[in-house]
């Protein structure tokens, strides 16, 4: 029997309500280890971010993906709820054989001294005939001045230090660092996220971090700050040889307002990620993607109208090289 406050609810959303006055019921019955455990679920379903899907508001709802070469699809998703929302997702087929990801530095500008790399325009960082899509990656750090404090005015050819592990075909730009968990590339061709141990270091083809796990075992990781900013994330599905890469636009009224950790960590899984990393996000997202003619082009809109130089990217590239060892 419907109560009054049901009764006057649109029929979806009663139907939505049934679940989670079944489970309520069912509690009572239980034992206390089972009865709390089912409450966390109940909370969880309640709450509304751990089951509703990311796409259309309905199960099995996705993007229309365009394929941009063998191996790698695009996809655009315009929503307008719970906000205006841009998200941009490339799907890379590690098994096909026919691409491959590879992180991008930009050069040492002091050798033996503190800069690590400069800040380099992202499409000038990925300019290379066999690179046919890209994200930004790790985030950085300007060098301290006279004052003692580091520069955050972000500008073209600045020498800055990277954000955690970036392991390139030439090396090591930057070494693992213990504040930031790494996406890597093993031996064997899969995709892997979380922290890298000796011998996983040792044999990775390339690297890039990020600030932090956000999705494990096809579940969200919280207890991180939840606010509205562009993202740009990094997932793979349980073989590891497929990845999504993935940006969501922020800071643009009525245009795309920016997604909290959990929504990322909600979207990554509704693509078919078990695990997911939050890159560098803010003024530095973006995505690049080859166009019609081969060009590298801008897909999505940066939050400060024209991209932040940045000094790592993922890149999605169709030549397969041996990958030099790391040289620190």
């Amino acid at each position: 029997m419907l109560g009054a406050r049901d009764a006057s609810m649109p029929a979806a959303q009663r139907h939505r309500r049934a679940p989670i006055r079944s489970v309520a019921r069912g509690l009572a019955r239980e034992s206390p280890v089972r009865s709390r455990a089912r409450c966390l679920a109940l909370v969880a379903l309640a709450s509304g971010w751990w089951c509703g899907p990311a796409f259309g508001g309905r199960p099995g709802a996705g993007p229309e993906f365009e394929r941009v070469v063998d191996g790698v699809r695009y996809a655009r998703l315009a929503k307008a709820d719970p906000r205006p929302l841009e998200i941009h997702v490339l799907e890379v087929d590690l098994a096909s054989g026919r691409v491959a990801l590879e992180a991008a530095a930009s050069g040492d500008p002091d050798g033996p001294g503190p800069a690590e790399a400069t800040l380099v325009d992202p499409l000038r960082l990925v300019d290379r005939p066999d690179v046919v899509a890209a994200v930004n990656a790790n985030a950085f750090r300007g060098l301290p001045g006279a004052s003692g404090t580091a520069g955050k005015h972000w500008k073209l050819d600045m020498p800055v230090t990277i954000a955690g592990w970036a392991r390139t075909p030439g090396g090591d730009a930057s070494l693992p660092d213990c504040d930031f968990d790494q996406f890597w590339v093993d031996a064997a061709g899969g995709a892997r996220i979380g922290r890298a141990d000796d011998a996983g270091r040792h044999r990775a083809t390339t690297a890039v971090a990020g600030f932090h796990v956000i999705l494990s075992n096809g579940r969200p990781v919280i207890g991180y700050r939840e606010k509205l900013h562009p993202r740009t994330a990094v997932g793979t599905d349980a073989s590891r040889r497929t990845v999504w890469l993935v940006v969501v636009d922020g800071r643009r009224p009525d245009v795309s307002e920016g997604m909290t950790y959990r929504e990322l960590a909600a979207l990554m899984r509704d693509l078919g990620c078990v695990t997911a990393l939050n890159l560098d996000g803010g003024g530095s997202t973006v995505m690049l993607k080859a166009g019609a003619a081969g060009d590298l082009e801008i897909v999505n809109r940066p939050s400060g109208g024209t991209p932040r130089p940045v000094p790592v990217m993922l890149t999605v590239t169709t030549a397969v090289r041996e990958p030099a060892p790391a040289t620190r």
